[in-house]
Order: structure tokens, then sequence, then C-alpha cells
């Protein structure tokens, strides 16, 4: 009898540590196990979970990169003209000569500085290129035509907050055949849109007295000037 009793003790024993075992390798913690034979009695001894802690550490680091990445892409695009070509569409509605909304214009633009300006640089680009197309036609869906502004000639800019600005003349095709030296002025807005103000006294007032608006869809850095 004391010789089954025995067995039933190491048995227990032995059911016990298996259950603990599985129960703890369930939580996901490491299980250092002991059995002392004379009495029955389990003894566990867990270690760290380094696991979960280099998991966190990693991630940790991981958060902090995506964070200093996302602040540097959020200053980069802070630079009003970090870029040396953009381009985008025209969208606006102009006024007629005495001001009431008459014209639907819709087109293309294209712009190419020498060289990006980085974030803390405040001296504007020195030359600069432009060529806009596009097609005007009266809110009521008559008098349809195309106009395009070309031969761009840089006279002056500046960085006006998240604007930059270029002032110069340009030759604008009108009906009557094309117009050269048009003062004209470009802004760009946040690297996200066109103000285009052309002169209404050399075009007689063709354009209205607003600028004509418009979008960028693309900027980039070239390495060549054209």
């Amino acid at each position: 009898m004391n010789f089954i009793k025995f067995n039933v003790n190491i048995i227990s024993a032995n059911m016990i540590m298996m259950v603990s075992i599985f129960m703890l390798l369930s939580t996901g913690s490491i299980i250092a196990n002991n059995i002392d034979s004379n009495n029955g009695n389990i003894v566990f001894a867990q270690t760290a979970n380094t696991t979960n802690s280099n998991t966190n550490a990693s991630t940790s680091n991981n958060n902090a990169n995506t964070a200093n990445h996302s602040k540097q892409q959020q200053s980069q695009a802070s630079s009003p003209a970090n870029f040396t070509r953009a381009m985008g569409s025209i969208s606006s509605i102009q006024n007629n000569a005495s001001g009431k909304p008459t014209w639907i214009l819709s087109g293309q633009w294209d712009l190419a500085i020498p060289k990006p300006l980085k974030i803390n640089q405040t001296n504007p680009p020195n030359a600069a290129i432009f060529n806009a197309g596009f097609e005007m036609i009266k809110t009521d869906g008559t008098s349809i035509h195309t106009h395009t502004i070309s031969d761009f000639k840089l006279k002056g800019s500046a960085i006006s907050g998240n604007a930059l600005v270029l002032t110069g003349t340009a030759t604008v095709s009108m009906k009557n055949g094309p117009v050269k030296d048009v003062p004209i002025s470009i802004t760009i807005l946040n690297q996200g849109a066109l103000n285009l103000f052309i002169d209404p006294l050399k075009t007689s007032s063709h354009f209205g007295n607003t600028p004509i608006y418009g979008t960028i869809s693309s900027v980039g850095i070239f390495i060549s000037f054209p």
C-alpha cells in the first residue's frame, strides 16, 4: 500500500507540474521547474520575458523614426520653392470688362526655376520659365476660344510667407494676334495653388480684373534648368 501511495504521489506531482507548465506557457512565460522527489513539492522559477521588452523597444524606435521622417517631410514642404519644376491645371471664373462673372477658363501651365530653395533661404530665383495654355468659354456655353502665355521674362521675385511671387512680362495670344511685353505676376501658394494675374490694360481687360486661379498637380527637382 505504501508503494502504491508513493506512486500516486509521484503521478499527482507530475500531473500538477504538466498542468502548471501548460498554463504558464500559454501566457507566454518561460518556466524552469524543479521537483522535490522526497515530498512531491514542485518549485517554479520564472525568468524575465525579454521577447516582449525587445518588441516594445523596437516598436518605440520605429515610431520615433516615423515621427522624425514625418517632421522632415513637413519641414521640406514648408519651403515655398523647394522645387525646380511645377505644373498643374487652370480652372477659374473670370469677370468681363464690367466686373460680371462671364468666362470659364480651363487649361494647363508649367513653371521652371534654376534650383530649389532650402527652408531657411530667402533669396528668390533669378530666372524662370513659364508657359500656359487655356480655353475660355462664356458661362452660357458660347464664344469658345484659346489663349497662350509664353516668352516669360523675369523682372522680379520674392518670398512672402508660404508664397513664391514672380513678376515679369510675357507674350499673350489674343484675337488680333500676340501681344508682347504684357506685365504678369505668378504666385505659387503653399506648393498647392496658382495665382496668375495678367495686366488688364495691355489686354483690354479681356481676362477681367481678378487673378486667374489654378492648382498644382506635381512638383519635382530636376538636375538641369531648361
